[in-house]
């Protein structure tokens, strides 16, 4: 079974109903796909919407997390997040802490993170799939 963590614009992009996201969301929702649902994307996803003042979209969204598992931050999270920072930083590659959360988490959890921004997860050792491709 398939494990996957989806980044905040990829469920940004469900909200919007894209067609190629949406198709291969609910693929894996038919194939019984575990998706974990990470704090960060939900408080970034969460922010914007209210600052939209998109009730609509709230809604969906709120259905949409329910459905998931739901797992919060771990210190083993916490200690992954700062070993990838330190590293990104020594190799002058700084990385957004919202990213580098968001990365750690899926790492800790061997889930595949879906994403349209691959190029922000590069060098965290991530499998990356992103839905927005056909």
């Amino acid at each position: 079974m398939r494990v996957y963590v989806l980044d905040t614009n990829i469920v940004s992009l469900i909200l919007r109903r894209d067609p190629n996201v949406t198709i291969r969301f609910q693929e894996a929702l038919r194939a019984n796909a575990t998706i974990i649902g990470c704090a960060m994307v939900w408080y970034e996803v969460r922010r914007g919407l209210l600052a939209k003042d998109a009730k609509k979209q709230m809604q969906m969204f709120e259905t949409m997390f329910a459905d998931f598992t739901w797992e919060d931050y771990t210190l083993q999270d916490w200690t992954l997040a700062t070993d990838l920072w330190a590293k990104r930083r020594r190799l002058g590659k700084p990385i957004e802490d919202a990213d580098l959360l968001i990365g750690a988490f899926t790492l800790n959890r061997n889930a595949i993170l879906i994403t349209d921004n691959e190029k922000d997860f590069v060098d965290l050792g991530l499998t990356i799939e992103n839905w927005q491709k056909p």
